[in-house]
């Protein structure tokens, strides 16, 4: 039995039916998928690096010619307005990152020889990263390499907040490191940004829901769970808020943390430090807006900003005429008419509005809980798939997958889960 059916749901059902076991999972919206599904967010790209995602959809049929989609460039737009591509190579690695980090114009020459050599040096093991970086901010680590504010702020904080959904001053250095090394130090395919232009809903959870109906999965939609029902040792079975109880040999969490610990027994809180440490983790809530431009836009573009208001923003053509543009706003405004005048200034400094066009349409969502703070101390807070309880296992983006809290961490930890339940099955 599987609570919940974002990403990670939907993926260790999928796992588990395709070998064999009869998977019954409870979500208690109308609709599949979770936020994934939203229709007005903005796009969720899948990277290079992100092998989970990328071998699922493969096998779902959905990376392929019928599923049209885009490769963007990384761009930055720079304190001074220019707006510089972090440039791709394709080098065998690590050639490849020197290539790239030595034409990278969002640094100084003298920035990129200093990283360089600090590279080399770790790569030749003559250096070795500092054993505290979980347990200081990626800011304070960036200070003692001598990497000064400016690049911080213009470079640094925009990929941070990018890759994490954390800034330096709240994200702790391992995060960083973690966060980054997949993208820039990998392969040259690593580093693609790949956008779909169908929803998610057609690319994943249709797929998904099709193999799960074939392999006689039962999925119950506006089941709200209340109440995880142990026994000694074991989940004896889940009770939903119509008094119904679900039970099964073995269950998976698929629920968000901050969901899931009130329906956990309070014996469970009290006696394991592993259910005591989920309650500790925390999310960061974030603002998103959505401009409709009546202006023609080439191609799909993707930029990173280090402006007061905006974090990103993703642009596509909408028709012959007109463009969509989706941000992350630093903070949400109060006011419509401060964001469309924010707005516009900033797609004018990009070059994607011309000063006699205007703003078809703008408008703004806020979302709770989007992403996990990845401040200092949470890496050991996050959660392995097994928990103490035998047939117990939690997914979701926010269990230790070695991820930030995204698409990838998400479909990895559902695999994890598949994977530790099959291994504990009888032969």
């Amino acid at each position: 039995m599987i609570l919940g059916t974002g990403p990670s749901g939907l993926t260790a059902a999928y796992r588990l039916a395709r070998h064999g076991l009869h998977v019954t999972l409870l979500e208690q919206s109308s609709r599949l998928g979770g936020a994934l599904t939203a229709t007005d967010g903005p796009p969720v790209p899948v990277l290079g690096c992100h092998r989970a995602t990328r071998k699922l959809l493969q096998g779902l049929g959905s990376i392929s010619e019928l599923h049209p989609a885009t490769n963007l460039s990384l761009e930055l737009q720079l304190p001074d307005r220019r707006v510089v591509s972090y440039p791709r190579g394709w080098f065998p690695r690590p050639l490849n990152t020197v290539f790239s980090l030595g034409r990278f114009k969002g640094f100084s020459w003298r920035e990129r020889w200093n990283l360089l050599s600090w590279l080399e040096q770790l790569w030749e093991g003559t250096l070795e990263l500092t054993p505290d970086l979980e347990h200081r901010t990626a800011r304070d680590w960036l200070n003692s390499l001598g990497i000064d504010q400016a690049s911080q702020q213009a470079v640094w904080n925009p990929v941070a907040y990018w890759l994490t959904g954390s800034d330096l001053d709240t994200l702790s250095g391992d995060a960083l490191v973690t966060a980054c090394t997949p993208f820039f130090l990998g392969t040259a395919s690593d580093r693609r940004i790949t956008v779909f232009e169908e929803p998610w809903t057609s690319l994943l959870v249709e797929p998904i829901l099709i193999g799960l109906q074939e392999a006689g999965a039962t999925v119950r939609r506006e089941t709200r769970a209340i109440e995880v029902l142990h026994d000694h040792h074991h989940v004896g079975g889940i009770r939903t808020a119509d008094g119904t109880v679900f039970r099964a040999d073995w269950y998976i969490s698929a629920l968000p943390h901050h969901h899931l610990t009130p329906l956990l027994p309070e014996r469970w809180l009290t006696r394991y430090a592993y259910f005591q440490q989920i309650s500790e983790l925390s999310s960061r809530s974030c603002s998103f807006v959505r401009i409709h431009v009546r202006q023609a836009l080439s191609g799909p573009r993707f930029i990173l900003l280090p402006n007061e208001s905006f974090r990103w923003v993703w642009g596509r053509p909408n028709g012959i005429e007109d463009s969509i543009f989706s941000g992350l706003l630093t903070h949400p405004f109060a006011e419509i008419g401060d964001l469309e005048a924010a707005a516009v200034s900033l797609l004018r400094s990009l070059v994607l509005l011309d000063a006699e066009r205007n703003i078809g349409f703008i408008t703004q969502e806020h979302r709770t809980d989007s992403y996990l703070s990845l401040h200092p101390g949470t890496k050991t807070r996050r959660p392995i798939a097994q928990s103490p309880i035998a047939n117990f296992l939690l997914a979701g983006s926010w269990t230790d997958t070695g991820w930030p809290t995204n698409m990838e961490s998400a479909i990895e930890s559902g695999e994890r889960c598949a994977d530790a339940l099959i291994r504990q099955l009888p032969s």
